[in-house]
């Protein structure tokens, strides 16, 4: 299946197109050469070598190109106030929007001597100046020219896919200063005409450009070395597209800007829910309303959650009714057939405080198959499998299926604690049919949850001195038979005889005492006592029903104790949620649910609070639903390995995939010397397993090259492992039984190495018996 990332917008027009006299920028007239030095323009020799070019200039733009206003970053502005707005804060124009690039580019040209560009990539405004030089009538050159973004400040590539230029929200990016909401002034028909290619970069790619960079020398920040990025994620086929040959020359523009400092940004490429969920573990977004140590809130972990939707080019909004308390929504559109379904793919990304986690909250770590971290369960690996379900909706369009109602994923904050996170979507008006909510259920599938009500009870005395019994009234002394009269209730409530009975689903309501205080010194009647007491209600039980039950509860004390007197308030209520469980939704993911687990689905109540109730109150129908499937597969080993190292997943599944392409392809098995007829259809089964190796191996690919940056995460036993597999799977497919020579040879080098980890000895043995394939 395609990529889900983001493409590169291509216009095969722009080669030939030239630019009128009346679209040239108004000239800005300075002597450049006048105590500016040279912008210099540096081989990189080994990019040349890794794109499969004739050579690859990176042009270094310091003093020259400051003098020319394009690195004229804003000082002491914050990065609220310049969202976009080519660095500075709304309502005021930039000067670069009138400048001429032509004197740089005349210094390029000389600079390359007998070289010809055949590609020039450079930030927007600077491509915009390429195309006015290198495009102009009476240019000789035939050079593409392409422009960078990041991406979560697409405005050309958006401009572009819509056809007009237009004005977008961004979000976060370390290239802070192509961080833009509008193209620059007059720019615009220049850009849509003669620009070859439109492309973003994330921002690790700017920050692995970033150490390119320096690596040789070269002190950019991320937004000089976006150029650099962009080059790198060229495609083969965008290469052809762009007529990159051996041959061919490609400058690409460096500026350097004042964005050299900045926290490493975390990596959006993988599509695992495994690598995913660690990433989410190991950023801290722990709530501030909880504990005795503030959490820092949801922002890093939203930025995260923005960049990776937008480098999949899912349309993303940003939701922050409370500040530093943000949601993202990212929603695909379906084609709005009558009769389609939208759904809601709901997730928290807060968690509780890291106070009282043993060990490490925030490692992220896999040990003995299991992820560990706050939050891991609840519920960033819920996220994680939302997000990967989302960008697999995006894969489905890529290949032209398109569905008929809306996907929308809200990663929202503050479930933790006040919800204003899924009350903030629902008041921006989002909406779907309904909603799965991937809290964990422990493999079961909840359609009912309770509600609850936080209350607050302050019993009321009178202040004497201790050696005035006359004149006091004890407060507490009261509260005890307070709390006396609820311990009745609450046991009535748990026989079904009190409150709203006994639920089908969810059992009676539950009721308890939280905490209490009263008092100021040993020798005084307190005045008042306070009792803090929480009602987990059952559908049935509403707010004011809750309010009934505690005004006759005071009541009832009132009438055996003289002079008690009590007030309440109810300071949270959130309502209970009950889906009916013939419900056509529940009945259609029960069924998919079964057939994932080769079971049936279990329909149950949580004895807990989420936000389901908001939804279900806002005409949503939610569900929810998290599983975990190693203890349903026949082998659960080798799953729990997999689930410890997704480099070993896909490297198993690459080689059983090639031999099942084997296996399946017509006459694999009939060895004969007379020609036999093999329908199109026959090859079916063959090339749908060679489609899963493939995909397959390019994961595990990826994996296997993160893993040799980090060995001491991996193991060098998992990393060795992976190669003798995947070299094995290439084998496969060499002809009848030539691969078992192979496979001889690893099991025994493997059979001489050192003592490995329990992993790695359970996987040698699986490759000596080559039980793999």
């Amino acid at each position: 299946m395609a990529s889900p990332r983001r493409f590169v917008a291509l216009n095969a027009q722009a080669r030939s197109w030239r630019m009128p006299p009346g679209l040239s920028y108004r000239k800005f007239q300075r002597n450049f050469q006048n105590g500016t030095e040279s912008a210099p323009l540096i081989d990189l020799r080994e990019i040349a070598d890794e794109i499969g070019v004739g050579t690859v200039r990176a042009k270094i733009l310091t003093n020259c190109f400051t003098e020319l206003g394009a690195n004229a970053s804003p000082i002491d502005v914050n990065e609220d106030s310049i969202n976009g707005s080519h660095g500075l804060p709304d309502g005021q124009t930039r000067p670069q929007d009138f400048y001429d690039y032509t004197v740089l580019m005349q210094e390029t040209e000389e600079q390359l001597g007998s070289y010809r560009p055949d590609l020039i990539i450079a930030p927007v405004d600077i491509a915009r100046g390429a195309i006015s030089h290198f495009k102009s009538e009476s240019s000789a050159y035939s050079t593409a020219v392409s422009a960078v973004e990041p991406d979560t400040a697409a405005c050309l590539f958006k401009s572009l896919e819509i056809g007009e230029s237009t004005t977008i929200t961004t979000t976060h990016t370390i290239m802070t200063e192509l961080r833009k909401r509008y193209l620059p002034t007059g720019s615009w028909d220049i850009l849509k005409q003669g620009i070859d290619a439109s492309l973003t970069v994330s921002d690790f790619e700017a920050h692995q450009a970033v150490l390119y960079l320096q690596s040789h020398g070269i002190q950019a920040g991320p937004a000089g070395a976006a150029s650099l990025a962009a080059l790198k994620r060229l495609t083969i086929s965008d290469r052809k597209a762009l007529r990159l040959t051996r041959n061919s020359t490609v400058v690409i523009f460096c500026p350097m800007t004042s964005d050299a400092t900045y926290d490493t940004p975390h990596d959006v490429s993988a599509d695992d829910p495994i690598l995913i969920t660690q990433t989410l573990v190991r950023i801290n977004s722990a709530s501030p309303n909880l504990g005795s140590a503030a959490g820092p809130g949801e922002t890093v972990v939203a930025q995260y959650i923005a960049s990776w939707l937008e480098h999949r080019d899912i349309t993303t909004h940003w939701i922050e009714s409370a500040k530093g308390r943000p949601s993202v929504v990212g929603v695909i559109r379906g084609s709005g057939r009558d009769g389609a379904k939208s759904l809601m793919l709901n997730g928290h990304i807060d968690t509780v405080t890291l106070m009282g986690y043993e060990n490490d909250p925030l490692s992220g770590k896999i040990i003995n198959g299991k992820l560990h971290g706050r939050g891991s369960a609840d519920m960033k690996s819920g996220v994680a499998a939302a997000m990967v379900a989302l960008a697999n909706v995006k894969r489905l369009e890529l290949n032209g299926v398109k569905l008929g109602g809306d996907v929308i994923f809200t990663a929202v904050a503050d479930e933790e604690s006040g919800s204003i996170g899924t009350e903030s979507i629902l008041r921006a008006g989002w909406r779907a049919d309904a909603a799965i909510v991937s809290e964990p259920t422990g493999l079961q599938t909840f359609h009912a949850h309770k509600g609850f009500c936080d209350i607050e009870v302050v019993v009321h005395g009178v202040a004497a001195h201790g050696s005035r019994p006359d004149l006091g009234v004890d407060a507490i002394i009261n509260a005890g038979y307070f709390l006396s009269e609820l311990g009745k209730l609450v046991k009535q409530i748990h026989q079904g005889i009190a409150g709203a009975g006994r639920d089908m689903t969810l059992g009676t309501a539950n009721v308890h005492a939280s905490t209490i205080s009263g008092g100021e010194e040993i020798s005084s009647y307190p005045a008042q006592c306070k009792v803090l007491m929480e009602w987990r209600t059952i559908p049935g039980e509403t707010k004011d029903f809750v309010e009934s039950k505690m005004r006759q509860l005071i009541a009832d004390v009132a009438k055996v104790v003289p002079g008690f007197k009590a007030d309440f308030r109810i300071i949270i209520s959130r309502p209970p949620m009950a889906t009916a469980s013939n419900h056509p939704f529940v009945e259609l993911v029960t069924d998919v649910v079964g057939d994932v687990l080769g079971s049936k689905a279990t329909l149950a109540g949580a004895p807990y609070w989420t936000d389901c109730a908001l939804l279900a109150e806002a005409g949503i129908v939610p569900l929810l639903v998290a599983i975990d499937l190693p203890g349903y597969n026949p082998f659960p080993e080798l799953v729990s390995m997999g689930a410890a190292s997704p480099l070993l997943l896909y490297t198993v599944v690459t080689a059983a995939a090639a031999h099942m392409s084997n296996v399946l392809r017509p006459g694999a098995n009939k060895w004969s010397s007379q020609p036999q007829t093999i329908r199109k259809y026959d090859w079916d089964p063959s090339r749908r397993a060679l489609t899963d190796a493939l995909v397959a191996k390019q994961k595990a690919l990826c994996l296997l090259r993160m893993a040799l940056s980090d060995e001491d995460v991996v193991g060098n036993d998992i990393i060795l492992t992976a190669v003798i597999m995947l070299v094995t799977a290439d084998m496969i497919d060499s002809g009848k039984h030539d691969s078992q020579a192979h496979v001889n040879a690893m099991g025994w080098l493997l059979s001489q190495a050192p003592p490995m980890t329990g992993v790695g000895e359970m996987l040698k043995d699986f490759i000596i018996s080559d039980c793999y394939i």
